[in-house]
């Protein structure tokens, strides 16, 4: 049977459980734009650390608008492109017809040929390219003339940027500013990426909460979680014991990306039995055990020196713990190290349950740095 468990980066789980909020705020957004002929919601910045389903959920959103006969422009930033400069070419394509041959080669004005020796010459009228208006005004023009050409049909233009928080400033402006300008648009722009994507757009514009509605995706809750194991195996005949059940949410707490590895790896040791019970979930989660400490070290790697220490001081003290109580194991002022701990917010490394808190974002990393630093 096939897997029905999807780890790794960018893969899509069955149904997206516990994002049922955002995916009904999507089709909304498209109801009202094939309803009344614009959007009635803000943009909408999805910021999360990695692992917790941002692509996947931009995925849906891709697939849905694509399905309803929406046009659709994705991206992933950060790439050797600017993202406008992408964009521009997708949303081109979207509504332009294929070039004619004269339009491509230019129309032939004169042809001479002579017998002997044969030669043959042509002259041809190569079509001008006329000064365009300054990029950032033709990339307004094109994203109002291609929504309002779909909205002639009730339907809409949908921008998606994934990991915008690497997206180059002059394209990330360009984007809050068609935000902003457009009128009752049939548009709709949708980013998502790290923590620090929040602090990416207050620098390109200002009264961005005018702009955007900021939803943070975070671990899914047991019940979520259940539904995230349970309904996969279901679908081929296969069920869980409570038990095995309880155990993989308590060993994931239900982040999406473990959930997932976790449940990966027990199917894989299911072989021919129709029900995965305690032992086999047991059995499983210790061959997954490996991926999981690569996306630990892939987290230690991506900060700084400085970050490590504080992740070091973090599982010393338990792994989720008062940010004072972090500084007293360093020896420092919880003022000296704000921007430490605003660096591994921003990287995903840490989460902060609660003000004056602060945690590991991914459950199990406090023993593994607790193992790899003792």
């Amino acid at each position: 049977m096939e897997n029905p468990y999807a780890p790794g980066a960018g893969t899509e789980p069955y149904r997206l459980p516990g994002r049922a909020e955002a995916q009904v705020w999507w089709r909304r957004c498209l109801t009202d734009i094939e309803g009344l002929g614009h959007t009635t919601m803000r943009g909408r910045a999805f910021t999360g650390v990695r692992g917790v389903g941002k692509t996947a959920l931009l995925r849906y959103f891709e697939r849905e608008a694509g399905t309803r006969g929406f046009g659709v422009a994705s991206v992933q930033a950060g790439g050797a492109d600017s993202v406008r400069a992408y964009l521009t070419d997708v949303i081109s394509g979207l509504q332009r017809p294929e070039p004619s041959f004269t339009d491509k080669h230019g129309q032939i004005v004169e042809l001479g040929v002579r017998v002997g020796p044969v030669e043959v010459g042509a002259a041809r009228d190569l079509p001008d390219e006329p000064p365009g208006p300054p990029l950032e005004i033709a990339f307004f023009n094109l994203i109002s003339a291609t929504a309002s050409a779909f909205a002639a049909r009730r339907r809409g233009l949908v921008v998606l940027v994934d990991e915008a928080q690497d997206c180059d400033l002059p394209s990330l402006v360009s984007l809050c500013r068609v935000q902003h300008q457009l009128r009752r648009p049939a548009f709709q722009l949708v980013l998502a990426g790290l923590p620090e994507l929040e602090d990416a757009i207050d620098e390109a514009i200002t009264h961005s909460d005018r702009l955007f509605e900021y939803r943070e995706l975070g671990n899914l809750d047991r019940d979520a979680t259940r539904e995230a194991l349970l309904e996969p195996a279901a679908v081929h005949g296969v069920g869980w014991t409570d038990d095995a059940v309880d155990f993989v949410i308590e060993l994931s707490e239900g982040y999406p990306s473990f959930v997932q590895e976790y449940g990966f790896a027990i199917w894989e040791a299911l072989g021919s039995r129709r029900e995965i019970d305690l032992d086999l979930a047991r059995a499983g989660a210790e061959q997954a055990r490996l991926n999981v400490a690569r996306q630990y070290r892939s987290v230690w790697r991506s900060v700084t020196p400085a970050g490590r220490d504080y992740l070091t001081a973090l599982a010393a003290v338990g792994g989720e713990a008062r940010t004072a109580a972090v500084a007293d194991a360093l020896g420092r002022r919880p003022s000296e190290l704000t921007m430490t701990l605003k660096m591994l917010k921003d990287r995903g490394a840490v989460r902060v349950p609660q003000r004056g808190s602060v945690a590991f974002s991914r459950p199990g990393m406090d023993a593994w740095v607790r193992d790899e630093q003792g």
